[in-house]
């Protein structure tokens, strides 16, 4: 949560997700529908950002995970113009296409307990700039 202190005061908002894909289904193989937004409340405030032409929705990141059943981290930064001296939520969701995306674990991290199913860790930063 951030709560800005002018109207016309911009949030960069800081993203470092750390994530597994669990076996995937896809039969091509491909894998790579998997989406991360970004969420202003109930808003994705990526839609906002991005020009999408008919049915499309806006994304951080389309990623084709290069290896299933390992930790990866990806990290995202962006401007957002709340226009609002109001709490802002921000929170990071991700959609799998045809999987699990697992957030900061292993995908065998509830059956496996050794060091080569690590767990990870992911962060948020929100900052104001610009008021």
């Amino acid at each position: 949560n951030i709560t800005p202190s002018a109207t016309t005061s911009k949030i960069l908002v800081m993203i470092n997700l750390t994530a597994c894909l669990g076996h995937y289904t896809d039969t091509d193989g491909s894998n790579s529908n998997n989406r991360v937004n970004i969420f202003r409340g109930s808003t994705n405030i990526v839609d906002n950002l991005v020009t999408s032409p008919g049915s499309r929705t806006g994304a951080l990141a389309q990623h084709g995970f290069r290896k299933f059943d390992k930790l990866e981290s990806l990290h995202f930064h962006l401007i957002d113009l709340p226009n609002s001296t109001s709490q802002q939520t921000y929170t990071v969701k991700v959609k799998a296409r045809s999987s699990t995306i697992f957030v900061n674990r292993h995908a065998d991290d509830p059956s496996n307990n050794n060091a080569n199913t690590p767990r990870g860790i992911s962060t948020l930063t929100c900052m104001e700039i610009g008021a």
